[in-house]
């Protein structure tokens, strides 16, 4: 449910809920205790009620900010995991044109086959917490063929 929504909903709607979903609890907290504790009414102006409040918007606004870092550390990973990918692939394709032109259309073939697939699908499935097996193969297809340039080269 919750990659769900993540993948779903727009950050500035995300924000919007959290936020607005947070306000109206506290609004309807106010209201139910307004409402069944009428003598919290008459005490307004206490310092008690005061020091509450500010001591329950404090803690929102400090659990607020540490789960905005978190999902910016996040996507800072996952940012970096996708351009090691990419250099990795692009040296992969820059180091085969140094293999005999068979292995090096094999291996090239099938990098860009990689490449496409995780564009295609694999991407896609990781918003739902799996991954393309197709993907899978593919890797390991162009590490047999790097393994056999290897053994055949040596």
């Amino acid at each position: 449910m919750d990659r769900w929504l993540l993948n779903t909903l727009p950050t500035w709607a995300l924000a919007l809920l959290v936020v607005g979903g947070f306000a109206c609890v506290g609004l309807g907290g106010f209201l139910v205790m307004r409402r069944f504790v009428p003598s919290l009414g008459r005490h307004a102006e206490n310092r008690s009620l005061s020091s509450a409040f500010s001591l329950s918007s404090g803690l929102f606004s400090f659990v607020l900010a540490f789960t905005i870092g978190q999902l910016y550390v996040n996507f800072e990973r996952a940012n970096e995991n996708a351009k090691q990918e990419a250099t990795v692939l692009a040296q992969v394709l820059r180091t085969s044109a140094g293999l005999p032109p068979s292995l090096a259309g094999r291996v090239r073939a099938e990098t860009l086959a990689y490449a496409g697939e995780v564009q295609r699908h694999e991407w896609r499935d990781m918003e739902h917490g799996g991954s393309s097996l197709q993907a899978w193969h593919d890797i390991d297809g162009v590490d047999a063929t790097l393994e056999s340039a290897r053994t055949t080269t040596s």
